[in-house]
This record gives structure tokens, sequence and C-alpha cells, in this order.
């Protein structure tokens, strides 16, 4: 005989009271001109004014195949949707100007081309994190989406009727996968991968072996 749960083993296994969906930070590194990380404030920024992301969907398709009128269900291919977060926009503009600076320097609005400095892949695509908090603070468990870049920078609308409301605009980023970053160290998939490639500037973009990205394990 199963035995039912009480409300005591409930509150035992959920721990510290649960994870809460307004403890989160994003980061993210903007190219510059050059196709260099930007040493401009506009990281620092967003981890302050992006207000709404999430954890990024994690889709495995499926490959029926028939068999004397049963369907046979097999795993397909991964795939990974686009993924996006909420800013504030302060007055000074930011964040959003380091968006939209992004964004002319892949295709110049006039001459229809892109920065020279941007040819390569890894210099106008990038790295974001997600990163879920404890509600000590604490690191729990980051999302890292490998080679992201912004696909669409949402409209501000503006109002003479509305008071009392800070401007906000969403952007969508396309990105080739994720990877989860536990600080605990825990294995994920069975397997600790330590060795991913470097994202330092300036490098070919042939894959190479490098460094752990700063803020947990690499798990896959």
């Amino acid at each position: 005989m199963v035995a039912i749960p009480n409300i005591e083993e409930f509150k035992a296994r959920l721990i510290n009271g649960g994870a809460r969906p307004t403890m989160f930070s994003v980061s993210c590194t903007f190219p510059n001109t050059e196709g260099n990380a930007s040493g401009k404030n506009e990281l620092t920024y967003l981890s302050y004014m992006a207000k709404a992301a999430s954890i990024p969907e994690d889709t495995i398709g499926q490959i029926p195949v028939g068999f004397f009128g049963r369907k046979v269900q097999l795993a397909g291919d991964r795939s990974y949707g686009n993924w996006g977060i909420s800013i504030i926009n302060s007055e000074d503009f930011i964040v959003r100007r380091a968006f939209e600076d992004w964004h002319f320097h892949i295709n110049a609005p006039v001459a229809n081309v892109r920065n020279p400095a941007l040819m390569g892949l890894r210099n106008y695509k990038t790295d974001v994190t997600v990163t879920q908090l404890g509600q000590d603070g604490r690191e729990l468990r980051a999302y890292r989406m490998i080679g992201a870049f912004p696909t669409q920078i949402g409209e501000i609308r503006l109002n003479w009727d509305v008071q009392n409301t800070i401007e906000e605009f969403d952007v969508v980023f396309a990105y080739d996968y994720f990877v989860p970053l536990d600080s605990s160290g825990a294995s994920y998939g069975g397997r600790n991968v330590q060795d991913i490639f470097s994202r330092n500037a300036g490098l070919s973009d042939t894959p190479l072996t490098g460094v752990i990205p700063t803020g947990g394990q690499v798990l896959l």
C-alpha cells in the first residue's frame, strides 16, 4: 500500500520555501564597433534594468513511426526557440542604445551592410545568461544562451493619458543552444564537461577548448 504524503513531508521537501520567480538576474556582453566586448556600462545596467525573463524551454522533437495502426514514439532532434527579456528604460537610454547600436552594426539601415568588424560569428554573437537566485542572494542555477544576438528590439509605447508608469521594452534573442551552469558542481546528464571553448575576442570561428565560463560548472 502506498503511503499518502502529508503536509509536513511536503514542507520538508520544499527546500527553503521554494524558488522565487522574482529572484533572478540577466547578464550579457555587448559587442562594440571593433567587434570586441564593449568597455561601457551596459552590462552592469542590464542586470538592474532587466525586469522580466525566463528559464529557456528545452525541446526534443518526436518521430511517430506507424506499426499496424499503432504509433511508436521515437526521440527526434533538439531545437531551440527564441528567448526574450523585458527591460526598464532609463532617461539616458543606455541599455536601449546599446541594443540599437548592436542592431545597426549587424545591418546598417541606410547602407544595408554589416560593420566589417562584426563579420565573424564571434564578433556579433555573444552569450546571454539568466541566473536564478536564492532568497539569500546565492546563485542557485544559471542558463547560458550560447551564440546569441538580438533579432527584435520592441517598441516603447508613448501616451499622454498614461500616468505613474516607467517605460519598458522587450528584446528577443536568437541563440544556438544553452548550457546549464550549476554553482554546486552537480552533474547534468551524468557528465561534467569542463572544456567548451574560449569566448575571448579576436579568435577565429574555429571551435576551441578553453576555460569554464565564470559563474559555475558547465554541465552537459
